[in-house]
């Protein structure tokens, strides 16, 4: 353990290569910077001072990043170490924190854990690898301290293998799911390659899509378009607004419309088509 410094009124120094800043309320805050020397190599922690009057950011590991958000008039919002456990995380929002390897933490209460996850969303978490939460910075080069979290995505939970997500009250568990349109809402995706753009849509399976408010889609490739639609089983299609196809490959094609049984087709406004 050497070249640690630390600027706070007491810390708990852990491995390597540790860096904390001590609350201090101030226009232009000094970092404190940590430098590791290995090899030739630098290997740098730096943690902003948390502008308020809670304890200091810790950060544990290799490379890691705090940044500061700026002070608040808001007495409700004076408050907000962060913590940065792991190499190559970066953070910037009240109560932040990172564990793991090249995950950014942007969001106030935000948290991101495992490996290259990308959480830009207040009140948010992200675990696994891979996952992204909220617009991303467009230029991949830009300033890490001068990027903010995704005004537009808020209170959203993504746990598992590069998932994708933006939009308000999210929860997506699997891989490779995604919900692409910031308006969405009350979502719920659990599966591979599934997709839900709506609000209150809930999509459970494999390459499964809600498309329109108020639906449910279950099963493999089942997909509900219309809204206040349901689509249950394997290839089941609810396309029209209040339509309902239940069984393998049921088709529900129009408004009202009523498929159940295996392939069974109800091609006409509020007809009833029954299957095997």
């Amino acid at each position: 353990m050497k070249n640690f410094k630390i600027n706070a009124i007491t810390a708990l120094v852990v491995g390597l290569n540790v860096a904390t800043a001590h609350a201090a309320r101030t226009t232009n805050p000094e970092p404190n910077q940590n430098v590791l020397y290995s090899g030739g190599s630098v290997f740098l922690n730096h943690a902003d001072a948390t502008n308020v009057d809670e304890p200091s950011h810790t950060a544990i590991g290799q490379s890691n990043l705090i940044y500061s958000v700026p002070e608040s008039n808001d007495p409700t919002e004076d408050q907000g170490s962060s913590s940065a456990f792991g190499n190559q995380n970066t953070i910037k929002g009240q109560h932040a924190n990172a564990f793991g390897d090249g995950n950014d933490a942007y969001g106030k209460q935000t948290q991101s854990f495992g490996d290259g996850n990308k959480v830009y969303a207040n009140e948010s978490i992200g675990y696994g690898i891979k996952n992204q939460i909220g617009t991303q910075p467009s230029d991949a080069k830009s300033p890490k301290a001068t990027r903010e979290a995704d005004t537009n995505t808020n209170s959203a939970s993504v746990f598992g293998l590069n998932n994708t997500v933006v939009g308000n009250n999210i929860l997506t568990l699997g891989k490779d799911n995604k919900i692409t349109d910031t308006s969405t809402t009350n979502a719920t995706v659990i599966g591979f390659n599934s997709t839900a753009n709506a609000t209150n849509a809930i999509v459970i399976g494999t390459e499964s899509q809600a498309s329109a408010n108020e639906t449910i889609a279950i099963g493999q490739k089942a997909k509900a378009s219309g809204q206040n639609s349901n689509a249950f089983g394997s290839q089941a299609n609810a396309l029209g607004t209040s339509s309902l196809a239940v069984g393998t490959g049921a088709q529900a094609k129009q408004d009202s419309a009523v498929a159940i049984g295996n392939d069974s087709n109800a091609t006409a406004k509020s007809s009833v088509a029954l299957g095997e």
